[in-house]
């Protein structure tokens, strides 16, 4: 009995550590979904702080994402690298629409560059943005505009 426990628990430690991706991770995995019926144009997706950083160090914002288009039902994915990251902050999408009205959204939280999520997923609709943030395994709506 004692060797069937052992044997679960360093599966399950193993699965922990090849299965999710690392915990302490300063990237983060970010996919955008386009399921309105119309295109999507000028995705920007950044984090608070580089806006801030960038004022305060007179750099540019190297950690924004830049997306020219996404047509009705597509998608994309990127990794954002966060580690040039110091300061705390949340995430922030930026998008116009094909009548081009602008829309934002902010939400979540990363501490010290670190975020405290895995991924972020964009579900674009026709008149609502669905976020959905991964913590480690599962994916959990978290907010609508």
């Amino acid at each position: 009995m004692k060797k069937i426990l052992l044997s679960l628990l360093i599966i399950s430690i193993l699965c922990i550590f090849f299965i999710t991706p690392p915990i302490f991770s300063n990237e983060i995995f970010v996919k955008v979904e386009n399921n309105s019926r119309s295109d999507i144009e000028n995705i920007k997706i950044y984090v608070s702080s580089s806006i801030e950083e960038s004022k305060r160090l007179k750099i540019d914002v190297s950690d924004t994402l830049y997306y020219r288009k996404l047509k009705s039902k597509d998608s994309f994915k990127y990794f954002q690298n966060m580690k040039n990251i110091t300061a705390d902050g949340s995430y922030i999408i930026e998008f116009e629409r094909e009548s081009g009205k602008v829309e934002t959204i902010k939400h979540g939280y990363y501490s010290n560059g670190a975020p405290s999520d895995k991924g972020i997923r964009y579900s674009i609709e026709n008149d609502t943005i669905i976020v959905y943030q991964r913590h480690l395994l599962f994916y959990k709506r978290v907010s609508i505009k």
